[in-house]
Formats: C-alpha cells, sequence, structure tokens
C-alpha cells in the first residue's frame, strides 16, 4: 500500500514492520486464548456451584432434586437392568431433637448419610430426600442376602451414635424392580415396603418378594 502511494522502505524498515504484524498476531492470539480459558473457568466455577446447590447442605448426599433426576434416568434405561430402590426413615426422630436438641440431631442424620456412604455407595445413589428420610437407588447387581447384610450392619452401627438409653434405629423399605419402569411406580412400591416395616414396629427393613 505505501509503495502505490510512492513510498519506498527499506529492508530495515520492512523487516520491521514485518515484526511488528508478527507481534500484534501472537498479541492477538494470546488475548483469544486467555478469553478462551477464562470463560472455561467461569463456566466450571458456575456448573460447579450449581452442582453444589442440588447437594444436601448437611449431610453431604444428594438433594432431592438431582437424586429423583437421576432415579428418573436410571428407571428408564434399557436393556432391562434389575434395580433396588430404598427407603430409610429415622426411626422417632423428633423425640431426638427434643431430647438432645437439634445440634445433636443434626450429628445423627450426617452421621447416618455417611455410613449409608460406606454401605452403599459402590452399588448406586444416595439422597436425602428431606428431614429424616434418605433414599438409595442401587442400579449395580447385589443378592437380596447381600442387601440383608448391609442392612442388618447399618443398624448395628448407628444404635450406638447416642446414649446407651436410647438407641437410633431406622425404618427400611427396598423394592426390586426391571427396568424400565416408570418411577413414580417404584416410588409407590417402595413407600409400601416402609409401611410395612413401620407396621412392624420400625427398626427393621421389609424387601418385596
Amino acid at each position: 500500500m505505501l509503495t502505490a502511494h510512492g513510498v519506498t522502505l527499506t529492508s530495515e524498515i520492512n523487516h520491521d514492520l514485518l515484526h511488528l504484524q508478527y507481534q500484534f498476531m501472537i498479541a492477538a492470539f494470546s488475548i483469544n486464548f486467555i478469553m478462551a480459558i477464562s470463560l472455561m473457568i467461569i463456566y466450571k466455577y458456575l456448573s460447579y456451584k450449581e452442582y453444589l446447590s442440588e447437594m444436601d447442605g448437611l449431610t453431604g448426599v444428594m438433594g432431592r432434586k438431582m437424586f429423583f433426576d437421576i432415579c428418573e434416568s436410571i428407571t428408564a434405561q434399557t436393556p432391562p437392568t434389575q434395580c433396588c430402590f430404598i427407603f430409610i426413615d429415622v426411626d422417632y426422630f423428633k423425640q431426638i431433637n427434643d431430647t438432645f436438641g437439634h445440634v445433636t440431631g443434626d450429628d445423627v442424620l450426617t452421621n447416618i448419610a455417611q455410613k449409608l456412604l460406606r454401605e452403599f455407595k459402590e452399588y448406586g445413589k444416595i439422597g436425602r430426600l428431606g428431614g429424616d428420610e434418605f433414599s438409595i437407588m442401587i442400579d449395580h447387581p447385589i443378592r437380596k442376602q447381600e442387601l440383608i447384610r448391609k442392612f442388618d450392619i447399618f443398624e448395628k452401627e448407628i444404635s450406638g451414635l447416642l446414649s446407651d438409653s436410647h438407641k437410633v434405629s431406622c425404618s427400611i423399605g427396598a423394592y426390586y424392580f426391571d427396568t424400565p419402569q416408570n418411577f413414580q411406580t417404584i416410588y409407590a412400591n417402595a413407600d409400601k415396603m416402609l409401611y410395612k416395616a413401620k407396621e412392624r414396629g420400625r427398626a427393621c427393613w421389609v424387601i418385596n418378594e
């Protein structure tokens, strides 16, 4: 362009201009790269914040919405897979709060969640539905006898969370099913198993035949 206007540049000036062009291109690329990295970091941060918002802040397991979303996905999956949906209610939790205080009650819930994670994390997903209610979606094969063994271990471990005079226990309802099935139907059937456990005096489990 300069030549077209009658301006003649020395080879040294041409070299400097070319060098400046290269520097400008590198700077522009660097700015774009930094912007892309920054956007990626912001996206991951926002995704992480959204993930944390869907976790239960007290116990560290999944919150109700996240847990139910995953359950919907699992129960709809094909090919057919045997799964098990489990309800867990802490027995007489109001009495625990009234007798020992809400701080102790929160500690009980946190300990129960950690023990559920230890026993069942490798087999499926664990969520807190609210209050003293927990749930597990087993999506890895587990025989009923092994499930019963884990329930027995769990009940034994939580029994000593408070004083010797006040044993902590849970009522448990478990429902085996094959996918794909409607999640609401599974939910209702597992709830029936939980109700039967409560009818039997609590501190026990009931599994569908």
